[in-house]
């Protein structure tokens, strides 16, 4: 990411095709369109140009561009909130036939919910249950060891948990 900053195009070919299936990814997960994802994405690639002199080159660099691609993904969704009434999120076969009943107004509540967690547990939630990730390669995106990843996880579950259960129930 240095020489993008110093304005080197080979690096940001190099970058960009290393970057873009891992941006897709992530985007895909939310977004059913195929057009809108490509377009979402293309939107990605500009924000990170954009924000390439915000990149501190003394942290890890996916933390930075994932904060930018789920920043742009819930961007996206909070403006077409009527439109994301109508779909719902891509969920993998290795989640249980109760994630895939899940209606609109539920992702809609786990998502204000989900947006409440302090930013650490929210990145945890984050990679590991909607980007799929393991342990260990959520802890190395964070810059953080693999117990502490532990930690803002079961955290986070928990205050979602309870957020939740103060949502449905009026508590």
């Amino acid at each position: 990411m240095s020489r993008v900053q110093g304005g080197d195009q080979q690096a940001y070919r190099d970058l960009f095709a290393a970057i873009g299936p891992l941006i897709i990814r992530v985007i895909r997960q939310r977004i059913r369109d195929e057009n809108t994802a490509e377009d979402l994405y293309q939107t990605v690639l500009m924000t990170l140009h954009r924000a390439r002199h915000t990149y501190d080159a003394d942290r890890p660099f996916k933390p930075w561009m994932y904060s930018i691609v789920r920043n742009s993904v819930f961007d996206y969704l909070r403006k077409n909130k009527k439109r994301m009434q109508c779909e719902l999120p891509l969920v993998e076969n290795r989640q249980s036939s109760a994630a895939q009943d899940t209606t609109a107004e539920e992702m809609q509540m786990l998502e204000g919910a989900l947006s409440r967690l302090p930013e650490n547990q929210r990145e945890a939630v984050q990679m590991l249950k909607i980007d799929g990730l393991s342990l260990e390669e959520a802890a190395k995106k964070a810059g953080i060891r693999v117990g502490a990843m532990k930690v803002r996880a079961h955290r986070g579950y928990d205050a979602l948990k309870k957020m939740i259960i103060r949502e449905t129930t009026g508590e």
